[in-house]
């Protein structure tokens, strides 16, 4: 797989939806009101758009790992940054762009983004308006992060940030 500007910037997927939930918890209550959807519709569609970019790169990229049974497979692109690194421990943030990663962040960001524009609608009035489109974006965030990670430690951090927004999510209400 070609190491292209478009996979090396990845990251930008989950960074919007979680750039979206920030602004909207911390300006929605005040500043955005009956808008606190705006920064969590357009993370959203932004993050499913640049997944369906990612897909076309990744179906464009030629096979180039050999496979036993003959024939080859594709290859992966995976981003790097440093997160601990504490004496001989070292566990980075790294996210894997392969076939499967980009088809699932299409489905993750596509879907998520169908669901917020929903909600605009079936949950217009409500008095948490802002704290229920700062808790999906938060949850799009996770659920991609959840998709890009590509160590046991980073899928259980974001595994356990999915678990939270669901809670937030369900019990929004109560």
């Amino acid at each position: 797989m070609s190491d292209s500007l478009l996979v090396k910037s990845v990251w930008l997927i989950p960074a919007l939806p979680l750039v979206a939930a920030i602004v909207t918890a911390a300006l929605g209550p005040r500043v955005l009101r009956e808008r606190s959807h705006w920064p969590c519709v357009i993370a959203s569609v932004v993050a499913a758009f640049l997944s369906f970019l990612v897909l076309a790169t990744v179906a464009r990229s030629e096979p180039t790992v050999p496979w036993e049974g003959g024939g080859s497979v594709a290859s992966a692109a995976s981003i790097e940054l440093d997160w601990i690194n504490v004496g001989g421990f070292r566990a980075p943030i790294t996210f894997r762009v392969d076939p499967l990663t980009s088809l699932m962040l299409v489905m993750v960001t596509f879907v998520g983004s169908l669901i917020v524009i929903y909600s605009i609608g079936y949950m217009h009035g409500d008095r948490g308006y802002w704290r229920f489109f700062a808790a999906v974006s938060l949850f799009l965030f996770s659920m991609t992060g959840l998709v890009l990670a590509s160590n046991f430690l980073l899928i259980y951090v974001f595994w356990e940030l999915v678990g939270l927004c669901s809670y937030l999510l369900i019990g929004f209400w109560y």
